[in-house]
């Protein structure tokens, strides 16, 4: 059986140049962890909104059954960590085994996020920052394999382990011959497999290329969170739906759905009896609609709002929500969060857009004042009335609005 590359420490210039797109490590101690414990079960437990919901990005299952995701098998805040969640799941399922997958789960964790992102901003210095949004992926549980078995993403995976042990199966090719994409039943395909073990503080790295399959070890919970990084198969339709109009991440895996929302209403039906000798009228009218939003968006402020998002969300999309929006007081004194990227471009002379944390301020203080905004803030702390005085007195209301948003979109705080 090949045995796994070890490293007993990160150095991202040796991992961009022997391991990146290459072969699977393992690193057994990190200087400083992606993930922390207390932020994981925080984010885990914000899945659950005050009305009792669920976000759609949650999955349980037991023992191979896709169980609901409500109250009783989702973490909730009043557990306070993942060793009183198990013990009232494992009550729940009288015993059974259970796993539970959070996707886009950087997006339900401020803290988390920021964390994340200063962790892999010294990779994206080397090999690019993912345009298309790299992935964040809780996967917690007593299970004994994932629940899709033997699979390939598109994605060059990192397993960062909080807690308990791991066990990953990589296959450089293809374990099995005939025509599957996922094999659930892969005992037979063992001998074949290199098999890496982690542990609570360990990083384990494979490639795109690689199928796998995540086991635990024993009968012990464990808790991982995992980072994909897009490497093959570019999602046009994503970027393409991202690129019409605002868009809530909860809908993006609907994309069918999201189009039913912007397209227009017709009357005509699209397709009729027989062979039609062109495409029906609603058809090539709803197309034309599409192409045509298209290419308003990429002329217009849109495509400049998507770049500015993507670059200061450093990698990870969609960005935790931003606080809910008040008035500063002329008293308040900020201070920048120095994790906090903030990029502008000009619109117009009047006009500019800020962005921060993944979120964008269309915003009719000048560009001079935006800069002169800008520049003060990363001198140090200062007051919201400093700051209107340092702006021309026609700008002061407006640079206030953008306070409030780049408040809200946590790029400054309070300096108490």
């Amino acid at each position: 059986m090949t045995v796994i590359a070890v490293e007993d420490t990160l150095d991202w210039d040796v991992f961009a140049s022997r391991y990146w797109d290459r072969a699977p490590v393992l690193y057994r101690s990190l200087e400083a962890p992606p993930f922390v414990a207390d932020e994981v079960f925080a984010a885990a437990s914000a899945t659950v909104a005050t009305d009792g919901t669920v976000s759609k990005a949650v999955q349980v299952t037991s023992e191979g059954r896709r169980l609901r995701a409500d109250a009783d098998t989702v973490p909730r805040p009043e557990d306070g960590d993942f060793d009183t969640y198990v013990q009232r799941i494992t009550r729940h399922l009288d015993g059974r085994r259970h796993a539970l997958v959070v996707a886009s789960f950087h997006a339900y964790g401020p803290a988390l996020w920021n964390r994340e992102r200063a962790f892999y901003a010294p990779l994206w210095q080397r090999v690019g920052i993912p345009m298309t949004t790299a992935l964040t992926t809780l996967f917690h549980g007593n299970y004994e394999h994932s629940p899709v078995g033997v699979h390939k993403d598109r994605y060059g995976t990192f397993m960062y382990v909080l807690s308990g042990r791991k066990r990953m199966r990589l296959w450089a090719e293809r374990p099995w011959s005939h025509d599957a994409s996922t094999v659930v039943d892969y005992a037979r395909h063992l001998d074949s497999s290199i098999a890496a073990e982690a542990e609570a503080g360990q990083l384990l790295y494979w490639p795109s290329s690689y199928f796998h399959v995540g086991e635990n070890i024993g009968d012990e919970a464990a808790t991982s969170v995992n980072v994909g990084v897009p490497r093959e198969e570019r999602r046009m339709d994503q970027e393409t739906v991202a690129l019409i109009a605002d868009t809530p991440a909860a809908e993006l895996g609907d994309v069918p759905g999201y189009l039913a929302t912007v397209l227009p209403e017709v009357d005509a039906p699209l397709f009729t009896d027989g062979l039609a000798a062109e495409a029906p009228q609603a058809l090539r009218d709803g197309l034309r609609h599409v192409v045509s939003r298209l290419q308003t968006a990429w002329e217009g402020r849109r495509r400049h709002e998507l770049t500015l998002n993507r670059y200061t969300a450093e990698g990870f999309q969609p960005a935790p929500a931003p606080r809910p929006r008040h008035r500063l007081s002329t008293g308040d004194r900020l201070r920048r969060q120095p994790e906090a990227a903030v990029l502008w471009c000009r619109l117009t002379e009047t006009t500019a857009l800020c962005s921060a944390n993944g979120y964008t301020a269309h915003t009719t203080t000048s560009p001079a004042a935006v800069a002169t905004l800008l520049d003060l803030l990363d001198r140090g702390p200062a007051t919201v009335g400093e700051l209107r005085e340092a702006v021309a007195a026609d700008q002061r209301d407006d640079v206030g609005d953008l306070l409030d948003e780049l408040w809200a979109f946590r790029a400054v705080e309070l300096d108490e």
